[in-house]
């Protein structure tokens, strides 16, 4: 029975990683934002749509790490979480920037279904660490900057003439 409950508990948590439930799906929301408008700055936000989403790339990578890498590197709060400032991205990195952030999250789903019965085993020596938190510090981390982009996405497609 154990191993049933591991898998829904599991089923659950890659749904939600997956989003779309709750909100808008990441996949759509990157699919209306036109690349002309990713790097525009908001007034009064210190950020701007690319770093938004090349910030959840890095920390979903790191949560990966964390999990999968008997060689984990921390990374150092916040200068390593956040892309340096004023940096023009072409096309062609947006669009890596997006796949990586889907593989990763696949990866991290697959990692976590292999896994389900290892949901409560310590990470990384940490007996307050372990897989179930970080896919909920994952879905609620990404959660937080989806809206932030469906916010942004609605800024700079309605209201670019005055930005």
């Amino acid at each position: 029975m154990e191993i049933l409950y591991n898998y829904r508990t599991v089923t659950q948590l890659i749904t939600h990683i997956l989003g779309g439930h709750a909100y808008k799906k990441l996949e759509d929301i990157l699919d209306e934002i036109p690349f002309e408008l990713i790097q525009i700055n908001v007034p009064g936000v210190p950020y701007t749509f690319y770093d938004i989403l090349e910030h959840m790339r890095i920390a979903q990578k790191d949560i990966l790490d964390y999990c999968c890498s008997d060689n984990y590197q921390e990374l150092r709060w916040p200068d390593d979480y956040w892309p340096k400032s004023n940096e023009t991205i072409t096309e062609e990195k947006w669009e890596s920037i997006k796949d990586s952030f889907y593989q990763d999250r696949s990866k991290f789903n697959k990692w976590l279904s292999n896994h389900n019965q290892q949901l409560f085993t310590p990470i990384q020596r940490n007996e307050n660490h372990n897989l179930l938190r970080e896919a909920l510090i994952l879905i609620e981390h990404n959660s937080y900057h989806t809206g932030q982009l469906m916010l942004f996405t609605r800024i700079l497609k309605f209201d670019k003439e005055k930005i």
